[in-house]
Formats: structure tokens, sequence, C-alpha cells
């Protein structure tokens, strides 16, 4: 305190508020390395509340939880490089780590072939920001049930704080579907980011209310559970609509043991489907009227619109779905290199299928995460993000069965529900480079291979008791 007030009263005497801020910065780096703990709770509360920052025209940032990230993958390293913790090793040897391992070792490959090295390393990078903090320092944290609990408050309270503000803000304008994206702003880029945000959210709740016979009665989980559906209603955003209603028709099989079944028919009818429409063309039967294919004013005659495939959005999803395909076939093995698809997709695009925003200002990429991978890190990138997703329902649904404590059962179906609706949602957006999902994302990876390494140590322990 005597150092800050003596730096305070040097920077007031000499008009300099340059070094007391950043004395600031250095003290709040440095506890937050001592209490790494502490920083995590931070950055998963910030996250919803994040927003971007942009430093210059090219140079920008989520602030402030791609800062805390940075500052959390210092304190990360530095405590494995000083206590050396032993469940690292078990942690390493996972199937799920060894794949999420193998998926960023093809990353950096795909990087050296880049059409674009400079976009492709800052994706690279990117990666590590994300992978360290949500997928490793769960070990490190989530130690504790008490551990748990606080990790859920920090999702779901932030959630229902940007729900409320964002309502608030809509409700002056009548909930008008043309003004939710300004209702969103500044804290989401639009509504779609604000739409996952609050799925991801209820999915939290909704894991505990299936899964708790206490939480059920529980009139507070209940009525935040139908606020946040109202908040999701008003979301505008279909993605999300989808997602939730897709998310709790899979927990009735998840809950059943027939996921993997329902997953194999899934990706069958998607390939089956996806086969048809390329097979002598007929995907130009979804070729829309130019003229007609416009941004409607209210919400009815958006969905008609839908209907009879002359909405906007998605006849520009169309627009660029085809373009990735023909995309995949130039560069097959290892893409045009990630974060690439913007600076090359045009040359590919159907100009049959054009629409009013085609020109693209805002540099949105395929809207499909799974094209998007296709195109960006070849079939082998596209086999590896598949892989590694059927490896996690594998293991979620395992898990599920044999714990017999409610409360990691709970966990597991949370994990679940969130990635469900995380997958379904990039079936029509690419988010998973995106501080408000692909954080909750990596997380889940690290929640259930922590989860399973707790459950092999505790079936270790009874064997040895035995």
């Amino acid at each position: 305190m005597v150092l800050l007030l003596f730096v305070f009263g040097i920077s007031t005497a000499f008009q300099n508020w340059y070094l007391p801020l950043t004395l600031l910065g250095v003290l709040f780096v440095l506890l937050m390395m001592l209490y790494p703990k502490q920083l995590f709770w931070l950055l998963v509360v910030s996250i919803p509340l994040s927003f971007e920052f942009h430093l210059d025209k090219k140079l920008g940032l989520d602030f402030p939880d791609e800062l805390l990230m940075l500052i959390l993958v210092g304190a990360t390293l530095l405590c494995l490089a000083v206590y050396r913790f032993k469940q690292l090793q078990t942690f390493l040897q996972h199937p799920l780590f060894m794949l999420l391992f193998i998926q960023f070792i093809w990353i950096i490959v795909c990087c050296v072939h880049s059409q674009h090295p400079y976009l492709s390393l800052k994706y690279t990078l990117s990666k590590i920001w994300y992978f360290i903090p949500f997928t490793v320092v769960p070990l490190l944290v989530l130690n504790q049930r008490k551990a748990w609990v606080t990790l859920g408050y920090c999702i779901v309270l932030p959630v229902l704080a940007i729900a409320v503000y964002t309502m608030i803000r809509h409700s002056v304008s009548g909930f008008s579907f043309l003004k939710i994206n300004d209702a969103a702003k500044p804290i989401f880029r639009n509504h779609v980011t604000y739409g996952a945000s609050l799925s991801i959210g209820f999915s939290v709740l909704l894991g505990m209310w299936i899964q708790s016979k206490r939480w059920r009665k529980n009139n507070w989980l209940v009525l935040a559970m139908l606020f946040l559906l109202t908040a999701i209603y008003f979301s505008y955003t279909r993605g999300t609509w989808v997602s939730v209603v897709l998310s709790a028709i899979a927990s009735l099989f998840f809950l059943r043991n027939r996921i993997i079944p329902v997953l194999v028919i899934v990706f069958s009818s998607i390939v089956v489907f996806t086969s048809y429409m390329i097979y002598d063309d007929h995907y130009f039967s979804l070729q829309p009227e130019f003229e007609k294919t416009i941004i409607h004013d209210n919400l009815s005659d958006h969905l008609d619109a839908m209907y009879s495939m002359k909405e906007l959005s998605t006849s520009e999803r169309f627009y660029r779905w085809i373009a990735a395909f023909r995309m995949s076939t130039e560069h097959p093995v290892v893409g045009f290199g990630p974060s690439t698809f913007y600076s090359e997709y045009k040359p590919y695009a159907d100009a049959r299928f054009r629409t009013y925003v085609s020109e693209n200002p805002e540099k949105s990429t395929v809207h499909n995460y799974f094209l998007l991978t296709m195109v960006e890190q070849g079939f082998l990138g596209l086999i590896i993000l598949t892989t590694l997703l059927l490896v996690f329902y594998v293991y979620c649904q395992r898990l599920y069965f044999r714990f017999h404590d409610t409360f990691f059962k709970t966990i597991v179906l949370i994990c679940f529900l969130i990635m469900t609706n995380i997958v379904i949602i990039n079936f029509f957006s690419d988010m998973i480079e995106t501080d408000k999902v692909g954080t909750f994302y990596f997380m889940c990876f690290g929640v259930l291979i922590l989860l399973d390494s707790y459950h092999r140590n505790k079936a270790e322990e009874s064997l040895r008791i035995e």
C-alpha cells in the first residue's frame, strides 16, 4: 500500500498515469499466477460478459477473458513445472487427450502448408490459450465437490445476468425481430453468439433438473429455466432453438443407454443426404430467387420464407456450402490452411446461389464447422474431428452408467447436454473458435477426462481394499 501511494503521488506530480496503471497490472498478474484457482473462476465468470476490444484495425481481442486466458496459460505452466502433479501422466495418456493432441499436431501440419501462413499461425497459437486453460486446468482445480458447485455457479449466474441485461434492452423495442442484434451488443457480436451462450447456461440447469429429484422441486431452478427459455425464444436464433430441443430429446436416449446407435443413424443419414444432394446436381433444386430472397421485418415472414426456401441467411448458407464442397477437392489432404476460408472461397462459389449479402463485408465463414474443417484441414482433419466427438460420446455414455453417485452422474449429463448443444449449433455456424462457445467445448473434454480418471482411481482403490 505504501508503494502504491508513493507511485500515485509521483504520477500526480508529473501528470503521468501510465506508471500506476502498469504497476497495478503487474501486481494483478503476479497475484493471479500465485492463485490460479481464483483466476480460473474469474475467467469462467468473464466468458459470457466479455466483449470485442480492438487495439487497432487489424489487432483485437475478447476482453477480459482472452487476456485472462493468456495469464492462466503462464500460471498453469508455472504450476506444472514447480509441483509436477502425479495425476498429469494419467491425464496425458487418456484417449481423448491423445486425440486432442493429434488434432493439434495436424493443425500445425496444415498451418505449414497453408495458403495464408500468417492467418493460420494466429489460429494455431489461439488453440493453445483455449486448450490449456479449459482442458488441462480442470485437472488442477476441480479436486473437491465444492469446486464443482462453484464451477456451476460461475457458468449459470453470468448467463442469467446477461440474459436479464439483454432482455431489458430488447424490451425497449417491444422485442422486435430486427432489433435483437442491437440489444445483444456490445457484449455479443450478434444474436447467434447470444443464443449460444444462453443454451450453455440452460444445459447446466436442465442437467440438474433431470438428474436430481431434489432440484426438480426447487422453484428458483424452475424459474431460471423458464426465464432462459424465454430469452432463447426472443434471441430469434433458429440454431439455438433446434439445439435446445434436440439436446433435450437426445438426453432421453442418453439416459436409456441408447445414444451411440442414435449417433450412428444420424451420421449415416447426413452422409446419405449429402451424397444424394451432390449426385446428379440435385442441390440445384434449392437455388434461390435473387430478387425474392431478402431480409424480412418480422418473425412470421422470416419463418415462412425459410419454409419456402426464400429466407436470406439459409440461402446464403447454401452459397457458401457449395463453395466449401468445391474447395474440398482442391486440397483434399491438408486443406487450404486454418483460418483461410474467407480469403479463398469466392472463386469457388456458384453465382446462381448468390444473395444480397454474398459480398460478406463482416468476413464470416462457411456457417458449418464440419465443412469449415474439411476445407481448412482436409479430409483427415474432418475424420479426426468426427472421431474425437464420437469417442467423447462413447466415454460420456459409459461414465454415466458406471458412476453410482448422483452428483457425478449429473456432471456427466451436463457435459453431454453442453456438447450436444455446441455440436448442433455448429452445423449452422462456426463457433468453436469463439470465446463464448469454444471455451466450453474444450472444458467438456477436460471435465470428462478428469471424471474418467477419477472413476478409474476409485476402482483401483476398491480393488486394493478387496
